[in-house]
């Protein structure tokens, strides 16, 4: 007697047949179909999507607060974790068409590292995929108080040759997950750039002094080569400004040679107040 397939349950040859006809997958499986779900579940793996945080660090002491902790994606590791995931529903009867599957799905998933950022944000993505990942954890109140943190990575120190952003995902409210393709060698965290703002620089013997810039002129907004002015705070306070004062006494001194026949307005105050956006910079080790 033959064996009578079940309604809804697929026979062992046509389970075969269709995993068989994966083979001419390509790297951009129309969105929907079965194809683009396992190419994008094996893509998202690759970048550590829903690998348990447990797994990339195994003890929270290994990453404290205040701390950037670099790391290369080991491919054999990488190469573990697919065993695992077409070890699902994988038997003796489909192992040959389950190889058949891995040898076309991994190459077009790793094609694919770039676009999955790049589509979520509707940018253009990598020209090519990358050869190595490598990253960094980021342990910092940085990450909460600015949401926005650009990150930009670069395969060396002079950053001139810039690595392609494969993931960047907050994991905790002060714990940054960063992927690059390639290996990375610097990287530059900046503040969002809305954070543009009015601030103040620490004086080396204690208080506050601000630098100042041109105010007008071919080279307006341009800094002053050594024109520093002290900066008055209210009495009784360290944080408030005599803004006033502060700026009587800029109005002097931020005009080219010869001095223009002009009053210090609100806006050249400004000019001299603002603070462009913060970076900070990491190398790596070579």
């Amino acid at each position: 007697m033959m064996p009578r397939e079940l309604p809804g349950f697929v026979g062992r040859e046509a389970l075969r047949a269709r995993i068989a006809a994966t083979s001419g997958v390509t790297a951009d499986p129309e969105p929907g179909t079965d194809e683009y779900q396992v190419i994008d579940w094996l893509t998202r793996l690759h970048l550590l999507h829903g690998v348990p945080f447990a797994y990339l660090v195994p003890d929270i002491r290994m990453l404290p607060m205040e701390s950037i902790r670099f790391f290369q994606v080991d491919n054999a590791w990488v190469e573990a974790l697919l065993d695992g995931a077409f070890s699902v529903g994988a038997t003796r009867a489909t192992a040959d068409a389950g190889e058949a599957l891995r040898a076309a799905a991994v190459p077009a998933a790793r094609a694919r590292l770039g676009r999955v950022r790049a589509d979520l944000l509707g940018d253009q993505a990598p020209a090519a995929a990358p050869e190595a990942i490598s990253g960094f954890l980021l342990r910092s109140a940085a990450v909460s108080g600015w949401p926005g943190l650009e990150v930009r990575g670069y395969a060396d120190a002079d950053a001139t040759q810039p690595l392609p952003l494969l993931r960047l995902e907050r994991m905790a409210p002060a714990l940054l997950l960063c992927l690059l393709g390639g290996v990375l060698r610097r990287v530059e965290l900046r503040e969002p750039p809305e954070g543009v703002h009015f601030g103040l620089d620490p004086a080396s013997g204690g208080g506050w002094q601000k630098q100042l810039r041109y105010a007008a002129g071919p080279g307006t907004g341009g800094f002053i080569d050594g024109a520093v002015q002290p900066v008055t705070l209210r009495a009784g306070s360290t944080t408030v400004v005599k803004t006033a004062a502060l700026a009587q006494a800029m109005s002097s001194r931020v005009w080219p040679s010869p001095t223009p026949a002009t009053e210090f307005s609100a806006a050249q105050f400004g000019l001299e107040m603002v603070e462009g956006v913060q970076s900070v910079s990491f190398e790596t080790g070579s």
